[in-house]
């Protein structure tokens, strides 16, 4: 998926078999900034709504926060800070409450499943604790099971098919986040943090003009292996993920009033021309048009 896409998906197996693990729901959406949350109301059932006021939900869900931040609340009342990378576990049944910051928006991905082998990891007490903030970094491997969840939520095969498929991929999922709570130390945990640093820095200097190679001395590695860890954490190069990040920002400056000549210069493009060009490839619409 790209930068633009957005997915969400209810699913209704309740006779159809599973291999442990059912899905109810899975998703892939983006808040951008000063916009309301969740984005998509329309496409949410009520009680998925009401995540900014607190819900309570019949399902274990994981979410994902890959870019952005936020806050989570628990119970009890007590709030704790979302940052980029952190997996929320949030039990069944239990109250939770989360939004990104107005000023910054987030990225996630999200699965919710019922049946045998979620319900016997929640009796077991396999997780660190209920309704817990996992901090991994810009993960790897969890990326792309989040990714193969989204395609094969997307696919053309027959329910039964559909149903054991994504039931086996969630038991990866869980597998994974088992591991990743005992595990702080792993590479694939420092890769994760090698990405989320980067990430921070580029989102800190979407008004600058950066040479990528600078990213080298910053991360202490050659450009090809950072380029690569980063690309395997989000599914894009940092070049593509630092140009996606000032398309956005010029579609805000765009709507707030600013010029195309004043966007341009205000993100460190080469000229309006060269700008109005990437633009109008990345969203299929010149920059004037998004002024109209």
């Amino acid at each position: 998926m790209n930068g633009d896409e957005v997915l969400v998906k209810y699913f209704n197996f309740r006779h159809e078999p599973s291999c442990g693990s059912r899905c109810v729901d899975l998703g892939r959406i983006f808040s951008a900034p000063n916009t309301s949350y969740p984005p998509y109301p329309e496409k949410l059932p009520p009680v998925y709504q009401e995540v900014t006021a607190g819900r309570r939900i019949d399902e274990l869900h994981l979410v994902y926060v890959d870019s952005g931040s936020g806050w989570y609340a628990n119970e009890s009342g007590d709030r704790f800070r979302v940052a980029a990378g952190t997996v929320l576990l949030l039990y069944p049944n239990y109250y939770h409450a989360y939004a990104p910051d107005a000023d910054r928006g987030w990225s996630e991905y999200w699965v919710g499943c019922t049946g045998s082998y979620p319900d016997w990891l929640i009796k077991e007490n396999a997780f660190a604790n209920k309704n817990s903030l996992t901090r991994v970094g810009f993960c790897q491997g969890l990326g792309n099971d989040f990714r193969q969840l989204c395609a094969l939520a997307d696919s053309k095969h027959p329910p039964a098919i559909k149903s054991q498929l994504l039931g086996g991929a969630i038991n990866r999922l869980l597998g994974r986040m088992l591991v990743l709570q005992n595990r702080s130390s792993s590479a694939e945990m420092a890769n994760g943090r090698t990405a989320q640093k980067l990430i921070e820095y580029l989102d800190s200097r979407i008004e600058a003009d950066i040479d990528m190679l600078e990213l080298r001395e910053m991360a202490g590695m050659r450009y090809d292996k950072l380029s690569r860890i980063f690309q395997n954490a989000i599914g894009m190069t940092p070049h593509q993920y630092y140009l996606d990040k000032k398309i956005k920002s010029a579609v805000n400056l765009l709507r707030s009033g600013l010029s195309v000549k004043e966007t341009s210069r205000r993100l460190c493009f080469e000229s309006p021309y060269y700008f109005s060009r990437i633009f109008k490839k990345k969203t299929g619409a010149s920059p004037l048009q998004y002024k109209r």
